[in-house]
């Protein structure tokens, strides 16, 4: 779906990258990242959570459903992957 040339150019990215990052302790979607396919955006918050500081969530959703594509969270121990939808990663449905 792509938006007429004459709309601003964050309506038109709204149409092509749906899937965005949500970071829970700010309350906060994270800027400059926006994704085209889910997998991808599970893939890049997981290398994200490396460098990021500890005790956070991040949350990989789609803007245009609503719908709750997997989360990430950080403790002092490590990276645990919180939930991610089977049918994202090419599991069952």
């Amino acid at each position: 779906m792509k938006a007429p040339d004459h709309y601003p150019r964050s309506e038109r990215r709204y149409g092509e990258r749906p899937i965005r990052l949500y970071d829970s302790k700010t309350k906060k979607c994270i800027a400059h990242r926006c994704f085209k396919y889910p997998v991808r955006a599970l893939n890049t918050t997981a290398a994200m959570m490396n460098w990021i500081s500890p005790f956070r969530t991040i949350e990989v959703y789609n803007s245009q459903t609503g719908r709750l594509l997997g989360a990430y969270t950080k403790h002092a121990n490590g990276v645990i992957e919180t939930w991610i939808d089977d049918r994202i990663k090419g599991g069952k449905a």
